[in-house]
């Protein structure tokens, strides 16, 4: 167990200090001898029970009382005992650990499934890679464009993506229990790529770059589905098949460098979610994300089971 990096050490009273400057993450320890102060210097690195006891007797202090702030300090949870997942930084590893966040211990047997078109899916990939997760597959069929070779170096400019892309991923560690698959398209869902997840029962996350903003959900681990919104938009305008056909043949659209920063952020943030929190259902399951350019904020679009829809159906008999 130990402190991570940054979070700070403050002195409140001549012999009270408290770890974490903000209320909703600090702890005050009150009534300490000064020979006890210098314990939290030793928990900033890695210690067993051991060490402090260890510690207790070289500095001439109390082991009970040393046992019992190691104690306190591991009942506030600002104390850590993951180590760096991935391929992090340490900066940025100390960054969650001071905000709490739920360390992803499922990532490393979790595979990643990302069909990408643009530059969301190779920042998801790069970004995911961090992350520790045992495998992740990434295709994208089209070259670096203008605004990926930003991120990805000037000479990648008008290169296959994935033979750009596939060689900064963390090559495969061992054999996932799951798989989620992500899918980044153009103007219409990849339909066919989740037809095949919900077939097969594997959770699908779809992420459309649109005319007007970049639209994330609902995230598929049952019902609703992606047709089931194909349906609803049916009911609204007739013709949205002949035109969802046509968009899906049209040029690639890319969205701006702020959209797409922020959509990853997003569609990371709800992936994470649902690997720590399998006894819950996905906060996109039945809902889209519609993150637009900047200043304009994210909304978000509710969806319902289509009465037509055959993901009831198909759920039923597996």
């Amino acid at each position: 167990m130990y402190l991570p990096e940054g979070l700070g050490i403050y002195w409140r009273e001549r012999d009270s200090i408290q770890l974490g400057l903000y209320s909703e993450r600090s702890a005050v320890f009150e009534g300490l001898y000064p020979r006890e102060v210098s314990l939290f210097n030793l928990l900033r690195s890695p210690c067993t029970p051991e060490d402090v006891s260890h510690w207790a007797r070289s500095n001439q202090v109390d082991q009970e009382r040393a046992r019992k702030i190691w104690d306190r300090v591991s009942e506030t949870g600002l104390a850590v005992n993951d180590t760096l997942p991935g391929s992090m930084a340490l900066t940025e590893f100390n960054a969650l650990t001071r905000a709490g966040a739920a360390h992803p211990t499922r990532t490393g047997t979790t595979a990643i499934e990302i069909h990408s078109t643009g530059l969301i899916g190779t920042l998801l990939a790069l970004v995911l890679n961090q992350y520790g997760f045992s495998s992740i597959y990434f295709t994208d069929p089209g070259p670096v464009t203008e605004s990926e070779s930003r991120w990805l170096g000037g000479a990648s400019y008008g290169q296959p993506v994935e033979s750009v892309v596939r060689p900064l991923l963390r090559p495969g560690t061992k054999k996932a229990t799951q798989t989620l698959v992500v899918s980044v398209s153009s103007r219409v869902y990849a339909r066919h790529i989740a037809r095949v997840a919900l077939a097969n029962d594997i959770p699908f996350l779809p992420v459309v770059v649109a005319e007007a903003d970049v639209q994330i959900g609902p995230f598929v681990t049952g019902t609703p589905c992606v047709e089931c919104v194909e349906l609803h938009r049916q009911d609204q305008d007739e013709a949205w098949p002949v035109l969802a056909s046509q968009g899906a043949r049209l040029s690639i659209l890319e969205t701006d460098t702020a959209s797409a920063f922020h959509a990853v952020s997003l569609v990371v943030s709800e992936i994470l979610h649902v690997i720590n929190h399998p006894e819950l259902k996905p906060r996109l399951h039945s809902s889209i994300l519609h993150v637009p350019p900047a200043p304009s904020w994210p909304t978000i679009e509710e969806i319902i089971p289509h009465e037509k829809c055959g993901c009831h159906a198909l759920l039923s008999e597996q």
